[in-house]
């Protein structure tokens, strides 16, 4: 029976042997987080949907339109010509279904058994006959438009699928591509109901090697088991702090190891006396979160009956307790418990909200969360900690 918010259909079935429609967008959930395109794509469970732009997507519909003119005169644009981009948009009998949300350009990716699909906004042609793809983009900022921001990364992979695609179909693709951005004009005195925008035109150079590699790790992925997130993945840093934090659902070991390592769990293989010290107090001035000792970085159960095969549990727990003395203020809001699993005993160190919301510190640093690692806090960090906690 399906949970709350599952989906039924675009599942994959490993059984299945039809081949399985794989988005240009879904290609790149893919390489945000492995965990969660494997819930959308295999368990039908997808990420909270966002608001829709719909002022982007009106940008869009108008400069597809003006474009429109003059591919139907075979003309350059005036942005084109003041760029001195030697091109003109493609006529095509197919353009309106690549341009066409869940059809799009597709290949049928044979090795992986793989439909690729993805749904452009426009395309040019150049002299030498080559295709050139090209993405709209509508923004409002002050700042110089560059390629540079990290998130924009995505938009790189983005027009490099579409360039991988067209080949796959048998086009001569340039690897010039071109990004045409509309800037919302800020400057105005009144609004008057009118919204300008400057335009201007990003190239931007593709490279799209690694797709096929990509694809044959997806096919991989959807055979195989739920993967761990992904550390930078804010989907599941949320996930799995509000399990832990709220403290309505107890998870098992099992559980744990396949949330992977993150803001608020770290595995330990052994007992080693200053990482542990300085993963419990991060956690301490971050909030709370888990300890695993007996479990390899890797997500492997290796047992500290094997890091520390001359101890009984009191003597290791013990050992535990020690440790955390050296945390000062000196903190009790642990608990440690061992289970068994796999034949092999884990130790599990689960750190509480400290009440006083005091500043920790180990060995004379203090020390925060920050994904799956621990970081020296900086002398700013420790004065906003203090005026939102203590002063």
């Amino acid at each position: 029976m399906a949970i709350p918010g599952q989906r039924s259909r675009n599942i994959y079935n490993p059984k299945n042997t039809d081949p399985f429609k794989i988005s240009r967008s879904k290609i790149e959930l893919f390489t945000e987080c492995p965990r969660c395109f494997y819930l959308d794509r295999r368990l039908g469970i997808a990420r909270p949907p966002g608001f829709p732009f719909t002022l982007n997507s009106a940008v869009d519909t108008l400069l597809k339109k003006e474009f429109d003119v003059h591919r139907a005169h075979g003309t350059r644009h005036p942005l084109m010509e003041a760029y001195g981009i030697d091109a003109v948009p493609f006529q095509h009998d197919m353009m309106d279904e690549w341009r066409e949300n869940f059809k799009g350009i597709q290949f049928f990716h044979r090795e992986t058994n793989l439909i690729v699909t993805g749904a452009v906004d426009d395309v040019w042609v150049n002299p030498k006959g080559e295709l050139i793809v090209v993405d709209y983009k509508a923004t409002s900022t002050e700042v110089a438009i560059t390629l540079d921001a990290e998130y924009r990364s995505a938009y790189k992979r983005q027009v490099e699928i579409y360039q991988w695609l067209f080949r796959m179909n048998g086009f001569p693709v340039s690897n010039t591509s071109y990004f045409v951005y509309a800037n919302g004009n800020r400057d105005r005195k009144v609004f008057d109901a009118k919204l300008e925008f400057n335009m201007e035109i990003l190239s931007y150079t593709g490279n799209d090697s690694w797709i096929e590699s990509i694809l044959k790790e997806i096919a991989e992925c959807l055979k195989g088991e739920l993967p761990n997130s992904s550390p930078k993945c804010d989907y599941c840093r949320y996930n799995q702090a509000a399990m832990i934090l709220s403290g309505k659902h107890e998870l098992t070991i099992e559980e744990l190891i396949v949330q992977g390592e993150g803001q608020a769990i770290e595995f330990k293989n052994g007992i080693t006396h200053s990482e542990i010290g300085k993963t419990l107090t991060a956690f301490f001035n971050t909030n709370i979160g888990i300890i695993l000792i007996g479990i390899t970085d890797k997500g492997e159960v290796s047992g500290i009956n094997g890091s520390e095969p001359l101890k009984t549990k009191d003597e290791i727990q013990k050992n535990l307790f020690d440790i955390v003395s050296e945390i000062e203020p000196c903190s009790d809001h642990i608990e440690i418990t061992f289970e068994s699993l796999n034949g092999k005993t884990v130790a599990k160190i689960h750190t509480k909200i400290c009440p006083s919301r005091k500043l920790h510190y180990f060995k004379g640093n203090a020390y925060k969360r920050v994904l799956s690692s621990n970081r020296v806090m900086s002398a700013g960090e420790i004065n906003d900690f203090l005026k939102q906690n203590i002063l």
